[in-house]
């Protein structure tokens, strides 16, 4: 499936504790939600973070330029990400 043993342990462990997880990758996050399990991403969970106020605006957008550098983003997504945020 495309999925290394790090995530398929981690679908397996939420999917028998019957909780939420975390994933950014496509593959995973597919099937984790093709066996009925809430996904929720980095980008999702910062963006609730900035919702929620638990960080500013500029400490998100700041939070979102360095997940940038460390995992790949495509442009589409940082810049709907970044114009979420801003539009807080």
């Amino acid at each position: 499936m495309g999925i290394d043993i790090g995530e398929s342990a981690a679908i397996m462990l939420a999917r028998k504790k019957k909780c939420p997880i975390l994933l950014d990758d496509l593959a995973a996050r597919r099937f984790a939600i093709g066996l009925g399990l809430e996904v929720a991403g980095s980008i999702g969970v910062l963006i609730r973070s900035a919702k929620i106020r638990k960080l500013s605006k500029s400490e998100a957008l700041d939070v979102l330029e360095r997940l940038a550098r460390v995992m790949w983003l495509s442009i589409d997504v940082y810049e709907d990400a970044r114009k979420t945020i801003e539009g807080l």
